[in-house]
């Protein structure tokens, strides 16, 4: 008996086959290759449903009267790599000292050998700074695209992006021994003396994050302990160590206001300068312009709030568009996907929020 898909939408039903999937290449090649080789597997975990794949690699059906519902074919794709995701154990780490959580928002973990299936997703525009660290891997990015491989030479590679406008697609070939940490607007500057460096550099383009002597070595003993707990306790440990006290007051009142959806010119002027200045403050404590800092604050926010309101345009009201189409707008341009289609197929409940391909 094969295993059957049944999906409905609205006034529709149709019944989905990998060979349909093929012949429309809807998915990736290696997406279909884990549905071909995995699906009993690892669909056998999800949500105490017991699926089975029967009758060999060409048509999937759901037996056991037991039907998925889907909005969009896409959202498959995306409950595989959930299930993926959950087998590596990806959580996101809050920090649990004082001083930190004023500065950074959390950390997650990807530990190799959990599973070997390669991990494709795209991660969408947000004001924080994001720094990787990765053991025995290669790295290698051009512009909206990421490569990650393991790699036979030993060590610690390390990256930051400030700054991205449009999805960065990443493609793991497999899971690596992988921690990442996400610093709130300015908090990157409580930590390195001269951000600007780093600032400066062309967004799109690889950017090696080493500014320590030391960082190698300790992100080393880090990723190689098998205590989450103690990982955690040395990895605070070692950026209270780098934290260096500065004033930057002024700065967070700016964003402040840029987040409370004053005009550029307005707050320029309420603080004795020129746009052109605050930009150029913009530039060197965030990586970012004033208006595009706003616009990506906007974005996450909607994103934040989309639980707590009745529809899409209530959602565009609460969070300062100027009006619907300027709300869809946006969320093309960040995104490449409508409002709708967006929340429909992103988990934006996660405090890292990626759509599965």
């Amino acid at each position: 008996m094969p295993l059957l898909i049944e999906r409905q939408h609205q006034e529709h039903r149709s019944f989905l086959s990998v060979r349909f999937i093929k012949k429309r290449k809807i998915f990736s090649d290696h997406i279909r290759m884990i549905i071909l080789a995995r699906t009993s597997k690892v669909l056998s975990c999800f949500m105490n449903y017991e699926i089975f794949l029967m009758n060999g690699p060409i048509d999937l059906r759901i037996g056991y009267s037991c039907f998925f519902i889907f909005a969009e074919l896409e959202l498959f794709c995306e409950y595989l790599f959930i299930i993926l995701i959950r087998k590596m154990q990806l959580k996101f780490y809050k920090p649990t000292n004082e001083l930190l959580k004023k500065y950074i928002e959390g950390y997650y973990f990807i530990q190799k050998g959990k599973i070997s299936d390669p991990l494709h997703y795209r991660t969408f525009p947000n004001n924080y700074t994001i720094v990787t660290v990765m053991q025995n891997a290669s790295f290698s990015q051009d512009n909206s695209k990421i490569m990650i491989r393991p790699s036979g030479k030993k060590g610690i590679y390390s990256n930051m992006v400030y700054r991205y406008n449009s999805p960065i697609e990443i493609f793991y070939e497999e899971p690596i021994n992988e921690l990442t940490i996400y610093f709130k607007p300015l908090g990157i500057n409580f930590f390195i003396e001269n951000t600007e460096m780093f600032f400066a550099q062309d967004h799109t383009k690889e950017i090696v994050f080493n500014p320590f002597a030391d960082l190698k070595a300790e992100m080393h003993k880090i990723l190689n302990l098998h205590d989450r707990k103690k990982q955690l306790e040395m990895l605070e440990s070692y950026w209270l160590s780098k934290y260096i006290e500065k004033d930057i007051s002024v700065m967070k009142d700016i964003i402040k206001d840029i987040e409370a959806d004053g005009k550029i010119d307005e707050i320029a002027k309420k603080y004795n300068i020129s746009r052109q200045y605050l930009n150029k403050l913009f530039q060197k404590n965030v990586g970012k312009s004033a208006s595009e800092y706003r616009k990506i604050h906007r974005f996450r926010k909607s994103i934040t709030e989309k639980n707590e309101v009745k529809n899409l345009t209530e959602l565009s009201h609460e969070n300062l568009f100027y009006d619907q189409s300027h709300f869809i707008r946006d969320f093309r341009e960040l995104t490449h996907k409508t409002p709708k289609s967006f929340f429909r197929n992103v988990d934006v409940d996660k405090e890292v929020v990626w759509l599965f391909i």
